[in-house]
Order: structure tokens, then sequence, then C-alpha cells
């Protein structure tokens, strides 16, 4: 992200954006990954919550239900089919000595048709970084760090065709960026 406008300060981005390979899924990801980030985005869940809640709706309320919507699964006939989930993580990030982080997972949830409508994902997001990151003192080098996701299951047919996966993942970016945008 090179634009200054993702950016908290010189060199210190709001946002990272990762893709990231593990045993059971490949992952498209947005990392808030510094204190100030964190500190930010709480202001912001804060104030401008109503804004927040028409744009993350708009953006991935469209895809989330699409791909959760049982009447679509039931007319493809593949009612096991592995499809992309997503979702919001929260980990404290914590440094055992110097040049080692550990990301510890804490709390998860899985965005579908209930949490997008019903703004459970705002709730679960603001109450985890008060829990997890909260304003008073902390210890150095100790807090929250927020990924929202898109997660392609181990064994999903995308996953087999290099073009159409590299397509979704540029979309999925590009839509995390309008979000994000509302953010910063």
């Amino acid at each position: 992200m090179k634009d200054p406008r993702f950016f908290i300060r010189p060199g210190i981005p709001f946002v990272n954006f990762a893709l990231e390979l593990w045993s059971e899924s490949f992952q498209v990801t947005t990392v808030f990954p510094y204190f100030e980030a964190i500190d930010r985005l709480r202001n912001v869940l804060d104030t401008k919550k109503d804004e927040i809640l028409k744009k993350f709706k708009e953006i991935l309320g469209a895809e989330v239900l699409h791909f959760t919507n049982h009447e679509f699964l039931a007319k493809t006939g593949k009612k096991f089919l592995k499809l992309p989930t997503f979702k919001i993580k929260i980990f404290n990030r914590l440094f055992v000595m110097r040049g080692e982080e550990h990301w510890i997972p804490r709390n998860e949830l899985t965005l579908d048709t209930y949490t997008i409508e019903d703004a459970y994902w705002f709730n679960f997001l603001k109450s985890n970084l008060n829990l997890y990151h909260p304003k008073k003192e902390r210890k150095p080098h100790w807090g929250a760090g927020v990924h929202i996701l898109k997660q392609y299951r181990r064994g999903s047919e995308i996953l087999t065709q290099p073009k159409k996966l590299i397509e979704d993942v540029q979309r999925t970016l590009r839509r995390f960026i309008d979000f994000i945008e509302i953010l910063v």
C-alpha cells in the first residue's frame, strides 16, 4: 500500500494485506498490525458506526450472502461444496524476546447472513478491541491484532484454477480496500 492515505504516519501503515498459505486453507487477509492502527480503528468504530455498517454491508454483504445462501447451494446441487468463508480474527501480539514475534489467537467470528444483517460483527470487533487492546497502560510490545479475511478451504475447486483464483483474489482485495477507505 503506497497510497499515503493508508499510512498513520510516514513508514507506519494503517493496514497490511497478506496472502497466507496454511495447511488447511489459502487466505486473503487484511491486517491491522500496530497499536496506533488499532487505536485509530477503535476511535472510528466509536464515531462512525452507521456509516461503517452501511459500507461493510454494501461491500462484503453481497458476496457473503451469495456464498451462504442456502437456495444458491440447493440450486447448484452441491450442498457440500467448499465455498470461501469470511472471518474476523482477533490476536494478541506478543514479543517473547527481541525479534521473536508471536500472534496468539484469541477470538474468531465467521461472517454469514446473520452477522452481516444484524451487525453482530461490529459488536464483536468493538468488544474484543476493548478487551484485548485496553485504553489503559499496556505492557511494551503487547496488543491486539485484527485480521479480516477470506478463506479458501483445502479442497476448494477454485484452488485448482489459477486464473480464476487470481481474479477472485484481486476482486477481494479491491473490496477490502473499499471497506478500509471508510476506516481511514
